[in-house]
């Protein structure tokens, strides 16, 4: 079935995220950046009609929705067809930044008050569809958990190559782990000066408990507007020194 264009937006080429005040010569090295993340991910993953990615951090305020925005748009000018879903169901903000957080989106489809069809939108970017967050609900954790969601990704799947998850960080609530274990693998992104070691070995040992697949972590540094992408795994490791602290994470409406 054709999806219906609908919702599509229109705006310039700049990046998710990248702001008003970045130079050409910024913005240029911050595509470039995402494009190498692109390829390194898709020349390490295995053959298969469609994989399923989830992105996540430690903790909030680290970059995750813009990384998995820009990552998506990335993958998607590779000539491959990608599904976003924001599925960080208390904040938004990968809804907020593409402008709809107020349509009909997954918590509608999940709970059978929505088709995929009606709800899924055509963003301005060639190859790439977005699912909003949805209608506002008391139970994130149970939707994501839920058998259809569950559906739902296995229902989909043959109508992308990829399917990108935004998912709240692991260290806060424990809304992204079935999402996480459903997927292909995970992608974790830190920021300096947001996560701390101690941060950073409870998502390891989170993710290990669930036997995630690490794909890799996409380090924002505050020296270089640059995201830089290390591809393998940091099991057992305090890899990144000591940082800021976190503040809280309570559904936005």
């Amino acid at each position: 079935m054709e999806l219906k264009k609908k919702k599509t937006q229109s705006g310039g080429d700049n990046l998710i995220g990248s702001g008003s005040s970045v130079s050409s010569t910024t913005l240029f090295a911050i595509k470039e950046a995402y494009k190498t993340i692109r390829t390194n991910l898709i020349l390490n993953l295995d053959e298969k009609p469609c994989h399923i990615i989830t992105i996540t951090s430690s903790v909030a305020g680290e970059g995750k929705s813009t990384s998995s925005i820009n990552l998506a748009i990335a993958i998607a000018q590779f000539d491959k067809k990608v599904l976003m879903i924001d599925g960080d169901l208390r904040k938004k903000r990968a809804s907020r930044y593409l402008k709809y957080h107020s349509t009909t989106g997954l918590t509608d489809v999940v709970r059978g008050e929505a088709t995929f069809d009606n709800a899924i939108n055509v963003t301005k970017y060639p190859n790439f569809d977005f699912l909003s967050t949805g209608s506002t609900v008391t139970n994130p954790a149970e939707i994501l958990a839920s058998r259809a969601m569950n559906n739902l990704l296995d229902e989909i799947s043959s109508r992308y190559d990829f399917i990108i998850i935004d998912t709240p960080p692991v260290n806060v609530v424990s809304d992204a782990l079935p999402l996480i274990k459903k997927s292909d693998g995970v992608i974790l992104v830190a920021r300096e000066l947001v996560i701390t070691t101690k941060d950073f070995n409870k998502l390891i040992t989170n993710l290990q408990m669930i036997d995630a697949k690490i794909l890799g972590v996409i380090y924002i540094g505050t020296d270089s507007t640059q995201p830089y992408y290390h591809g393998r795994s940091y099991y057992g490791r305090s890899y990144y020194h000591k940082y800021g602290k976190y503040s809280g994470y309570e559904t936005e409406q």
